[in-house]
């Protein structure tokens, strides 16, 4: 379990002692993304923008997906993960998440009294040059939302 702030970190063990404390330098993320944006200098940012747009683009994908499943049971989940032609094994990662939780004592059975019931979203998949999903408007509908004026960001087409 670890908590803290950017540049700060601390692990702590289930019964919260702590395990380790994490040191090193660091700036966060947006006080570095401003202090660039101010200065004009991308050589002033720790990470390049574009790795920073795509590994945060996928959360959101995630949630998209998230936002447009169904209820499922576990064994659901692993039928339809089994379904998928993707590389790599869905399956495995989807045990190894419940093997994490059981190692954890975290009872997916009381986690369901208490908690919605776990959901299964659409596997999405994304044209990276229009950074769309292929065929699936519903998903393309939440990837921006009506802003107001003055707040208004351009569409591609307009830029």
């Amino acid at each position: 379990y670890m908590v803290g702030s950017l540049g700060s970190n601390t692990v702590f063990d289930l019964e919260g002692k702590v395990v380790e404390k994490l040191t090193g330098e660091s700036e966060d993320h947006v006080a570095n993304f401003i202090k660039a944006v101010r200065s004009r200098k991308v050589s002033d940012l720790n990470a390049p923008i574009h790795e920073g747009h795509v590994s945060t683009a996928l959360v959101h994908v995630a949630n998209i997906s998230q936002l447009l499943g169904q209820p499922a049971s576990p064994e659901e989940i692993t039928g339809r993960l089994q379904s998928l032609k993707v590389n790599g094994d869905p399956v495995a990662v989807y045990n190894g998440i419940q093997e994490h939780l059981k190692a954890n004592e975290f009872d997916m059975e009381q986690r369901r009294v208490i908690f919605p019931p776990l959901v299964l979203g659409p596997w999405l998949e994304i044209d990276p040059e229009s950074e769309t999903f292929v065929d699936n408007s519903q998903a393309n509908a939440l990837l921006t939302r009506d802003y107001r004026e003055p707040f208004v960001v351009p569409s591609a087409e307009k830029v």
